[in-house]
């Protein structure tokens, strides 16, 4: 099965964050904090069943919703951070946090 990795990055300040692929909610956590020195909230690791998926980040609290279609048989390392109010969601290549 592929992975999905998504990485919450910055913005993020005791947050609800839910994530879902293709529906189905994967991942479901309160508290999400931005870590400000490796810029890091949390890193989610997602098993998923479809070459090409729908994933959705959502913040329930803050009313905020972001959903794209992602070619999950890559196996893709995503970045999450919230930016001017919005989610934003682009794919990450660096080796790794300090």
């Amino acid at each position: 099965m592929p992975t999905l990795t998504v990485d919450l990055q910055e913005g993020f300040e005791g947050d609800e964050v839910v994530i879902a692929v293709d529906g189905r909610e994967l991942f479901r956590k309160q508290g999400v904090k931005t870590r400000h020195q490796i810029g890091l909230a949390e890193r989610v690791r997602l098993e998923v069943e479809a070459k090409q998926c729908s994933l959705r980040v959502s913040l329930p609290e803050r009313s905020l919703k972001r959903e794209l279609s992602v070619d999950c048989a890559a196996e893709p390392t995503l970045a999450v951070s919230l930016i001017g109010g919005q989610i934003d969601i682009r794919p990450f290549t660096l080796p790794g946090y300090l």
